[in-house]
């Protein structure tokens, strides 16, 4: 009897720190990571463009959108060259899965020009897209297409190509409102001067479908200036629908011909396009403005951003009151523009559910940095924060970066970058990071039936598709409220007390027990 009590008794106070063990276990496994993470809290970046050794593929100009279901999707331009020394140019698409990035799909025929496109997602579960290209004998034409987000990945789901321009395009840009209007703005030189050997410059033009893609308004000039060439189009429609277009002024990827002067103007609308607010023309410093863009917080207040080709400094100006009244435009601190080489470039942002605005551009933390970063900065109000790297390499030159935001506070960035120089021909990829804002997280809906592609397109409509894992679940960490880690700790917490409590209780029996015998 007696070596029994004193089994129990060790039996007993074991239980205390077996119990005490597992609950340590269990915390050390909500706080694994499972995916690296910078010291700048993004995630190590990775490729997401593929090349085999067997052919060569530049990969540029990416896009990013996600959908009401936190599906995140990817586009960007792909280029082959040819034995015969042409190009072949194709549009690539991915989409992040439980098991990562999927393999990039071509999903437009090939076309001899080099494609730029727009992203967007609608309220019915579908990816739009917008593409410019020379297919079907068209040159420099941009099309309007859309596809289930279960099945964008197929070429095949993609529906009818519906042309938007009506002269020659070169860069768009796509967004849909909370009422499912689709918004577009693109470049065109639809305005012939009917002068022969006049050099023709593009204008910005916006047009809307409030009919999911099937009829579309008429083409409404923006910028309208004959003189001058327009380039760099932005589109931003923030939380209360009123819709934000920049551009610059003074030069165009079409035409070729850059003006003594330059600058870039501002233009909104509060009621879903149909009148528009009198361009705010940005001429500092010196008339040199270039690569302007816009974020918004739909509660009246505006950034704008933009850089100068004389030197490397970053300028923003701030509006309280949807652009009435505008700050004085001083420079972003801590931060400067790569050097001024190429035209292609661009800033970009987008809002949080605390109404931070986050910018990600190409700069240097040095005038004097021979290699340029990804940086990512946010505006809250008040001032910017320090500049957060999310990726620099050696030989590398980044550009064109994107960012979006998911569920309030999960953000979303791709970028290309050249090898070897920033005018390099050389190897291109296509980069993606991601990290969490500090704000809250916002649930997303639940995943609908899909309407039916409209009539406009000659597609099959496509089954419902199966919900498939949203990206709280695919296997990253999610910063949300429902994610494994949280669980795990909240499982922990839950199991301590009762824990302790049992093991307490025996072991003080089993000694009492002990003690009286």
């Amino acid at each position: 009897m007696k070596r029994s009590n004193l089994t129990k008794g060790r039996l007993g106070l074991c239980v205390l720190p077996i119990g005490c063990f597992i609950i340590l276990t269990l915390a050390a496994m909500s706080n694994t990571p499972r995916e690296s993470l910078q010291s700048s809290g993004w995630t190590i970046p990775q490729i997401i463009s593929t090349s085999t050794i067997s052919e060569t593929v530049y990969s540029w100009f990416p896009d990013l959108a996600v959908d009401e279901f936190s599906s995140v999707h990817a586009i960007w331009s792909s280029t082959r060259p040819l034995p015969n020394s042409g190009l072949q140019e194709q549009e690539s698409y991915s989409r992040l899965t439980r098991s990562g990035w999927s393999k990039p799909n071509d999903i437009v025929p090939p076309s001899p020009d080099i494609f730029r496109n727009a992203i967007a997602s609608d309220l019915n579960g579908h990816v739009l897209m917008l593409f410019r290209g020379s297919i079907n004998n068209k040159p420099l034409t941009l099309y309007y297409t859309q596809a289930n987000v279960e099945e964008a990945w197929s070429a095949q789901a993609w529906t009818h190509n519906y042309q938007i321009n009506r002269g020659s395009a070169y860069l768009s840009d796509i967004a849909v409102d909370s009422h499912g209007v689709i918004h577009v703005i693109y470049d065109d030189t639809y305005h012939f001067s009917g002068q022969e050997n006049q050099v023709v410059y593009a204008d910005i033009y916006y047009r809307k479908s409030t009919d999911g893609g099937m009829t579309w308004s008429s083409p409404i000039n923006l910028s309208n200036s004959p003189e001058t060439g327009s380039a760099r189009s932005y589109l931003e429609v923030d939380s209360s629908d009123t819709i934000h277009v920049t551009w610059d002024e003074g030069w165009d990827r079409l035409s070729g011909v850059e003006a003594d002067s330059l600058y870039s103007a501002y233009t909104n609308s509060k009621d879903e396009g149909e009148s528009w607010s009198a361009p705010k023309n940005i001429s500092y410093p010196n008339d040199t403005p270039v690569q302007l863009s816009v974020g918004a917080n739909g509660k009246g207040s505006v950034m704008l951003v933009w850089r100068s080709k004389l030197d490397q400094r970053i300028y923003y100006q701030w509006s309280s009151d949807n652009g009435v009244i505008w700050s004085v435009p001083p420079t972003i601190p801590n931060i400067f523009a790569r050097p001024w080489s190429i035209p292609f470039d661009m800033y970009h942002m987008a809002t949080d559910s605390n109404g931070n605005i986050h910018l990600i551009l190409v700069g240097q933390l040095q005038k004097n940095n021979p290699i340029p970063g990804v940086y990512h900065l946010v505006w809250n109000g008040k001032w910017w924060s320090n500049p957060e790297k999310i990726f620099q390499q050696d030989n590398l030159y980044p550009e064109y970066p994107k960012i979006v935001i998911s569920e309030g506070n999960q953000i979303h960035a791709v970028w290309f970058t050249r090898e070897g120089s920033m005018w390099t021909q050389s190897n291109r990829q296509v980069w993606y990071s991601r990290s969490q804002a500090d704000a809250p997280h916002v649930a997303f809906s639940p995943r609908p039936t899909p309407t039916t592609p409209s009539a406009l397109f000659t597609q099959t409509p496509h089954p419902s598709p199966t919900p498939r894992p949203t990206i709280s679940s695919i296997g990253i960490d999610t910063p949300s409220s429902t994610k494994e880690t949280d669980y795990l700790k909240i499982l922990a917490f839950a199991l301590s007390p009762v824990v302790l409590l049992i093991g307490a209780v025996v072991t003080i029996k089993l000694w009492a027990r002990s003690r009286g015998r």
